[in-house]
């Protein structure tokens, strides 16, 4: 598969995303091979519903992957949809992950240099068909 059907890949698998605000779609890949894919996700609890602690119990679909996988991560891709927070680059360098490609930018830009900075190769994938996709828009494809 190409870099553009992975990318396409964590499209679909973000529409899945029971999130309203953002749609986050992720596909790690070793060798040529799709071995785990995720999306956004709040753990359902009462923290969930209070807007001033949801983000301590949402899940980022790079992290739910990451803790899916459940095997060596050394060298693999991660594909997703919008670029990591720091939280999630940092557990990205620690996975052992070796290449992010990602569609749309986080508002903060911190983690894409501190990935690079760390020596992980950070790819900003730029399709014509994606161009005006965004996360909280991922249903009109």
């Amino acid at each position: 598969m190409s870099n553009k059907e992975f990318i396409g890949y964590a499209i679909n698998i973000g529409k899945l995303s029971p999130c309203k605000k953002n749609k986050v779609g992720a596909v790690i890949v070793k060798n040529n091979e799709v071995i785990i894919k995720s999306y956004n996700a709040s753990l359902h609890t009462n923290y969930a519903h209070d807007p001033e602690t949801r983000y301590l119990t949402t899940f980022c679909a790079e992290k739910n992957a990451i803790l899916e996988a459940k095997q060596n991560l050394e060298g693999a891709s991660i594909y997703i949809t919008l670029s990591p927070c720091m939280s999630c680059a940092a557990m990205i360098l620690k996975s052992g992950i070796s290449k992010v490609y990602y569609l749309n930018e986080y508002k903060d830009r911190r983690s894409i240099d501190f990935l690079r900075q760390s020596g992980i190769k950070v790819i900003k994938c730029e399709f014509p068909e994606y161009k005006n996709l965004k996360p909280n828009n991922l249903k009109q494809l």
